[in-house]
């Protein structure tokens, strides 16, 4: 038996590999979402609806920020060394987005608007839920397990 002055040697964890698809993963959402920013952003707002060129702006620069959010969180998984994003910034981004994207829907007249909000925002939220340590649901759920048997 190995023995050691201050304790039992343990084998270093091995490293984990990148994962070179899941990099391009991330960068193809990243190029995605700058498309659809800069199709947003210069979009013609008043032939759509009433809306404020403001506030569109404004829902298109917390939508982009949901973007580089969840292309960094995936290329957390493809790189397992570059460091997390705490749970915390991902739920009160989801409150962030969540309140921008109804306070910036012109309730008047929602036809045009309410569609790309909706479009827009459903697969980023969807996708920043599933995104850490299995989403936020099953962490929620993990709570409620019971406890490990005493020995």
């Amino acid at each position: 038996m190995d023995r050691h002055p201050i304790g039992p040697r343990t084998a270093p964890r091995p490293a984990l590999s990148p994962n070179p698809a899941l990099a391009a993963l991330a960068g193809a959402v990243l190029v995605a979402g700058g498309f659809l920013f800069r199709i947003g952003w210069d979009a013609p707002i008043s032939a759509f609806s009433a809306v404020d060129p403001l506030q569109h702006r404004i829902f298109l620069t917390v939508w982009g920020f949901g973007v580089a959010l969840l292309a960094f969180g995936i290329f957390r998984w493809a790189i397992p060394a570059v460091p997390t994003i705490s749970r915390r910034w991902y739920v009160a981004y989801m409150g962030l987005l969540t309140g921008v994207a109804l306070g910036s829907l012109p309730w008047s007249s929602y036809d045009a608007v309410f569609l790309y909000q909706v479009w827009w925002t459903g697969p980023l939220a969807v996708g920043l839920v599933a995104l850490h340590d299995g989403g936020l649901i099953a962490a929620r759920a993990s709570r409620f397990r019971s406890p490990p048997p005493a020995r």
